[in-house]
């Protein structure tokens, strides 16, 4: 597809017996988890084939809860403007970036698209609600569907209301328009831990996934607790549908040893005031994993089954920072090839039990690698993301960019500078001048997304580019950085770079 770059890194080989556990499994899904499947007034949205045409490009974040429990992040809605081309639509809550505009068509060749920005009802993270209840957005949709000047809508995970959306424009305007995502309730599926951890038990067994309890209600956490405090240096409690460390307490086990069942229900009401917890979701309460050797994310594109079997684009190795692992960042990984293998074909697998589910679109898959070396390590799956995230996003930007993120070696994270929020987007490219990668000359080394960051926190997305893997590391680790360090200083700032950690940065 040349909207939406796939290219193929991996190849995965499954055994006929794991193809038939795989089969048998999803027979058995089937049966018991019947909202799993499409509601029959979704199925004409659902694709058997993508083709390329112009495209609604819209990151609805309502569905992962505390998401925004620190700041607004309606900034992420901006991130979708990487996989748009030339004569695409792109839905956005926010003010309009002029400068983040002017650099995606200019400096990065991507084509120019019509941004929308409806006025939201529900907050400003419903953009998809948005684009239908703003008349204004809504009339400029319809007439685009009936002229054939829209066909299909992106978004950046399938939930309800992107559905319900597609649903009620395509119905308003007579004419189809198809949804590249998984149908709502599988993407509410996949995206919980819970769930997950039940699908990877079911296929690889018991200690392919992390060794966890889970609780309805302040009683059962309480008790958790003490059974793990007197053996673990620290323990997590996750909320199962939220996303890479929002939804994560971290708690250091001495503080809870001594205290009585009694106690520690008042302790567990208190640090789960600001959880959006009623008892709706189970929580998951286990060890706070230690001897962890690295965290890696594979990268996956699945597409509808007429096209063929899911592709692995790469495999990461994610940066996770502060005291609840915020996702802040991954480069490529360097890993044995047993290992790389194993984490390929188990990708795979789970990849194509979820297409047979109806699984369309991007998705991924966090893990821990435990043990003293890479050669003898357990592989352990963490969670799914059903969803665009903060891997995917930069790699398939690479694709576009490079027409393979391979063949470029780069490096992505987040930095938080206080001070930084007094700079515009423009200021920084200005300051940053031939170093900012211009697609038309080929130059530059570094990589700038997320502007509207800078309106909610002193916080900067960007990739820095590189001859070789290590280079890139090391531009993105010291050059960026001192390089706004110094932009600050000159402006009279004392900048401190501050750790994203209590912040939910992450693979969202």
């Amino acid at each position: 597809m040349s909207r939406v770059p796939i290219i193929p890194h991996f190849e995965a080989g499954a055994s006929r017996l794991e193809r038939q556990r795989l089969e048998n499994l999803a027979d058995s899904m089937r049966a018991e988890q019947p909202e799993l499947a499409i509601r029959e007034s979704f199925r004409p949205l659902c694709i058997d084939r993508y083709e390329d045409g112009p495209t609604l490009h819209l990151d609805d974040l309502t569905a992962i809860p505390l998401l925004d429990r620190y700041y607004d992040v309606s900034f992420l809605q901006d991130r979708a403007r990487f996989r748009a081309v030339d004569g695409d639509w792109l839905a956005s809550c926010g003010p309009h970036v002029e400068a983040f505009e002017t650099y995606t068509q200019d400096r990065l060749a991507l084509g120019t698209v019509t941004w929308l920005h409806p006025r939201p009802r529900a907050g400003t993270l419903a953009v998809a609600q948005a684009c239908w209840t703003d008349t204004v957005v809504r009339k400029v949709l319809v007439s685009a569907l009936r002229t054939g000047r829209l066909r299909y809508l992106h978004p950046h995970m399938g939930n309800f209301a992107v559905w319900a959306t597609a649903f009620l424009l395509s119905r308003h305007s007579g004419h189809p328009l198809k949804v590249i995502a998984p149908p709502p309730g599988l993407t509410r599926a996949v995206n919980n831990k819970k769930w997950f951890a039940d699908v990877v038990h079911r296929l690889f067994g018991a200690e392919s996934r992390p060794t966890t309890t889970y609780a309805w209600n302040l009683s059962t956490v309480a008790r958790v607790l003490r059974e793990l405090a007197p053996v673990s240096r620290q323990m997590v409690i996750k909320r199962p549908d939220s996303a890479g460390g929002a939804g994560n307490l971290v708690l250091e086990s001495g503080r809870y040893r001594e205290l009585s069942l009694g106690e520690l229900r008042v302790e567990a009401k208190a640090f789960l005031a600001d959880f959006s917890w009623r008892g709706e979701v189970p929580l998951l309460i286990g060890a706070w994993e230690t001897d962890v050797l690295g965290t890696p994310s594979s990268q996956l594109w699945i597409p509808p089954r007429a096209e063929g079997p899911p592709v692995v684009e790469g495999i990461y190795l994610q940066m996770v920072e502060g005291p609840q692992g915020m996702f802040v960042g991954s480069q490529p990984h360097d890993f044995p090839s047993p290992l790389e293998r194993l984490i390929v074909n188990r990708s795979w697998l789970l990849a194509s039990l979820f297409q047979q589910f109806g699984y369309v679109g991007r998705c991924s898959f966090d893990m821990l690698l435990l043990g003293e070396d890479f050669d003898t390590c357990s592989l352990q799956f963490v969670e799914c993301n059903g969803r665009w995230g903060g891997a995917s996003a930069p790699m398939t930007l690479m694709n576009r960019l490079f027409g393979d993120w391979a063949r470029q070696p780069y490096a992505h994270r987040e930095i938080v500078i206080s001070g930084l929020e007094t700079l515009s987007f423009e200021e920084i490219m200005v300051a940053l001048g031939r170093e900012l990668f211009d697609a038309r000359t080929g130059t530059g080394r570094f990589i700038l997304y997320n502007p509207r960051a800078l309106s909610t926190r002193p916080g900067l997305d960007y990739l820095a580019l590189g001859a070789t893997w290590r280079e890139a590391a090391r531009r993105m680790r010291l050059e960026f950085p001192q390089r706004l360090l110094r932009l600050l200083e000159s402006r009279g700032v004392r900048p401190v770079i501050r750790q994203p950690g209590n912040t939910p940065s992450c693979d969202r």
